[in-house]
């Protein structure tokens, strides 16, 4: 049930990385009286009477420390477009998963929130996030401008409850090289996709390394404790913390124990001769931050990325995918923005996410700053960043808005997204596209679950562990901690989604 996937190609513009973010308070003044949680129109007095309206929106990342004149620019500009004002508060990254859920599950008052995956399920759940559905009447410019697609990866108990970012939405990983080892050591990467077809060209630079001959790194195969990444990016509805799911091309749409597939087994296996021989570094397991430069990563992108790449690792670098380009649900929930079920302004707000996806100025200012001082425009259409103030300006732009209204960012190509439209219309979709897990009858099973693999999980993904024995093992107490239970009501909601 392979598909094609043909969207509308739209003009672009760049994505900055993925940096820091910022923290305002909010003076809505909202009350968990207002909203509405099945998509009723909710429009504020302040609105009504000509009066401008201030929401507030909780975003990741650390605060930039111009935010407030970027806040002014973006608010002078709004309140002339739409009467709508706004004041960010940014999350770091090492807080932002716990104060998230602190702030859904104890009620606190927001208009809009970045969150994704496990955390948009769970505030549909609990009914903090508003329904989308009749309100996208009143934004039919933003409803057109994302792909339908996106809306059905949002889509969970019938309804829509977040604005999808619309930018590489199919998921493509690659193997990313240094550039001079693949000319001096003549590896033949475009033929290398798998780690175990990898193995001779890796033994081969750790030699070179081992006798002095390589001297920019320790470990041909320098890992972090999360694994290879993308390692799972084959599998879908894939209940976090169980390691069950369904290969996106299974016809079948039939639930199976990741980590036991052949595929899987293969890569930790040649992981684990990997550690055994001191290839990867021997502290894996435990490592949270990989350095800047490794001989070869793997990394999700599109085509144009390896710029970016090259740059950050100080080096020139060469490409090949390994996986994808791929569309399924985990590929678009990686950047939701939702309105809250309790928020006195959702249209206000609704109508604020489709001026910073749809209005240039808006976008570009949101992500880069205030063009002049952050950013110059070049000719070509794409930007340069002030080399002293963009460090002043630097949110998380993945987490914003879309990636197709922003201006690229020299070196890359001015057509850099209309290129990345492109390549998400050359995705697959995955047999379940559309479909989300409920996992509220299930939910004590998976956070048993969770706590097993949280036990296992670096020391595979990293070889720090013999795979036939430690994978089997853990399946047998997730076992005990009720993952037959999570298996069979999985499949039974797949079963039902596609009318078995």
């Amino acid at each position: 049930m392979k598909k094609s996937l043909k969207v509308i190609a739209l003009l672009a513009a760049m994505a900055a990385t993925m940096a820091s973010f910022a923290s305002c308070s909010s003076d809505t003044g909202n009350s968990s009286t207002g909203g509405s949680t099945s998509g009723e129109t909710s429009t504020s007095e302040g609105a009504s009477s000509g009066e401008v309206v201030n929401l507030s929106w909780i975003q990741i990342g650390g605060q930039p420390n111009d935010l407030d004149m970027v806040t002014d620019a973006l608010n002078e500009y709004s309140s002339e477009k739409i009467g709508v004002t706004c004041e960010f508060t940014y999350l770091d990254w090492g807080v932002w998963g716990d104060r998230v859920k602190a702030m859904l599950q104890g009620g606190e008052n927001f208009d809009i929130m970045f969150n994704n995956g496990d955390v948009y399920t769970s505030a549909i759940d609990l009914g903090r996030f508003a329904a989308l559905d009749d309100l996208l009447a009143e934004t039919p410019d933003l409803k057109e401008f994302i792909p339908e697609l996106c809306w059905e990866g949002v889509t969970y108990k019938d309804a829509i409850y977040g604005v999808p970012t619309y930018k590489d939405n199919t998921q493509t990983q690659y193997w990313v090289w240094d550039n001079n080892i693949v000319e001096d050591y003549s590896i033949p990467y475009q033929d290398l996709h798998t780690v175990k077809e990898m193995d001779p060209y890796i033994r081969q630079i750790q030699d070179e390394i081992n006798a002095g001959n390589i001297t920019t790194s320790k470990y041909a195969f320098y890992m972090i404790r999360d694994g290879i990444n993308g390692q799972f990016m084959n599998y879908d509805a894939s209940p976090s913390g169980t390691h069950i799911g369904v290969r996106y091309d299974d016809d079948t749409a039939t639930v199976v124990r990741i980590m036991e597939q052949p595929e899987m087994m293969e890569t930790y296996q040649t992981l684990y001769e990997w550690y055994q021989d001191g290839i990867i570094n021997p502290d894996a397991a435990t490592v949270t931050e990989a350095p800047t430069y490794v001989i070869v990563g793997s990394a999700q992108g599109f085509p144009g990325a390896e710029v970016g790449w090259g740059n950050q690792r100080g080096v020139p670098v060469v490409t090949e995918p390994w996986g994808g380009p791929l569309w399924s649900n985990g590929t678009i929930q990686g950047s939701i923005n939702s309105i809250s079920s309790s928020s006195e302004h959702q249209v206000e707000a609704l109508k604020y996410l489709e001026l910073v996806n749809t209005d240039e100025y808006m976008r570009n200012t949101l992500v880069y700053g205030i063009e002049g001082t952050h950013y110059t425009k070049n000719d070509d259409g794409t930007i340069t960043r002030d080399e002293v103030k963009k460090n002043d300006y630097a949110p998380a732009g993945y987490a914003q808005a879309t990636f197709m209204t922003m201006y690229p960012e020299a070196p890359n190509p001015a057509t850099m997204y209309t290129d990345v439209a492109a390549w998400n219309e050359t995705g697959e979709v995955s047999v379940l596209m559309g479909f989300n897990f409920d996992k509220s009858s299930v939910e004590n099973q998976i956070s048993a679950c969770t706590v097993v693999c949280q036990s296992y999980d670096y020391n595979i993904y990293t070889g720090s562990v013999d795979p036939n024995v430690a994978i089997p093992e853990m399946y047998a107490k997730l076992e005990e901690a009720g993952l037959k239970d999570i298996e069979a009501e999985l499949q039974k909601q797949i079963n039902e989604f596609l009318g078995k």
